[in-house]
């Protein structure tokens, strides 16, 4: 799931909210990121700690997040979202360059959307997967970003991104439908049984697991 996702990350406009994150400025125009800033110095810790204790907040660190990853980059929008008062006096405090408000409001659009994609990577990637979950989850996801699209309006600053993340998801999984390791695991499981099939495809399935019996 990572590749497909970490290409949609890769939107000018979810760059740019990335970028205002992890980005301030230090004097003299130079660039540094925040995470440097905050998680590698104990002072600066100690003082986000301390803006925390004012705002009667629990001591929760900025999150790091890996390039390779895109669900750490998640984690990072999530855990800013999460202290995001403390955080902006702690860069007001320091002269950093504060998040905008409208892309404190891209970065609560960002953790929306991809919620579920998170919840789904962690399911499907757990011990305890089972073939058969995996059009249920891929179907819930289409829905969730079809629904996302219905809801927002043309200016939407990640609508691109959210359609880039529409295309990709349907090339990925376009034809799981049609494998039948998938879709017959899918069928037998009593918690989905024809759920997600359509009466021609349910037929198809019924087919071939009576070829699989004889």
């Amino acid at each position: 799931m990572d590749g497909y996702l970490n290409s949609s990350l890769e939107e000018k406009t979810i760059y740019d909210i990335y970028r205002a994150c992890r980005l301030c400025g230090a004097g003299a125009g130079y660039k540094m990121p925040i995470m440097q800033n905050v998680v590698h110095l104990d002072s600066s810790e100690k003082q986000l700690q301390s803006i925390q204790d004012r705002l009667n907040q629990p001591h929760l660190k900025v999150f790091q997040d890996c390039v390779t990853r895109w669900n750490s980059t998640f984690y990072m929008f999530e855990r800013f979202s999460k202290i995001k008062d403390a955080l902006s006096l702690y860069m007001n405090d320091n002269e950093i360059d504060s998040v905008l408000p409208e892309e404190w409001k891209m970065i609560e659009s960002f953790i929306q959307l991809l919620g579920p994609f998170e919840e789904a990577t962690r399911e499907l990637s757990s011990s305890s997967a089972l073939i058969s979950s995996v059009i249920p989850i891929i179907q819930m996801l289409e829905k969730k970003v079809d629904d996302y699209l219905t809801r927002s309006q043309e200016f939407d600053p990640i609508r691109q991104a959210v359609m880039t993340l529409k295309n990709e998801l349907s090339t990925k999984f376009s034809s799981l439908g049609e494998n039948n390791l998938f879709t017959i695991a899918t069928y037998l499981d009593p918690r989905y049984k024809h759920k997600f099939f359509t009466p021609v495809t349910e037929e198809k399935i019924k087919d071939d697991i009576l070829k699989m019996i004889i």
